[in-house]
């Protein structure tokens, strides 16, 4: 991923969610601070639509193999993405134990 083309990089990020969909959480959590360590050089970026792509990628990451083993790679400076994906999941458990749709 230290490759500056957007391009490049907006294949690795869609190679990267299909990888954290498809691959068993087991053999998952090795991958999970390489795959991490990649896509947060992305993350920072303001004028793409790659952080939108990239916060999915981590919201599958966190769901497969839990949102700790992903914050634990993250940089602090990220501490901000780290809340918003502790916010999704909160909402997300209440949205499906409930039955008043959160809007």
């Amino acid at each position: 991923m230290q490759e500056k083309s957007r391009e490049v990089a907006a294949a690795v990020v869609g190679f990267c969610r299909v990888v954290a969909s498809v691959t068993p959480p087991r053999e998952l959590a090795p991958l999970v601070e390489p795959i991490v360590n990649a896509l947060m050089i992305w993350g920072g970026e303001t004028k793409n639509r790659m952080r939108t792509k990239i916060k999915g990628v981590l919201r599958r990451l966190a769901r497969r193999v839990g949102l700790d083993a992903v914050a634990a790679f993250m940089p602090a400076a990220d501490s901000p993405l780290v809340a918003y994906l502790r916010k999704m999941q909160v909402r997300y458990f209440l949205f499906t134990t409930h039955s008043v749709a959160f809007y």
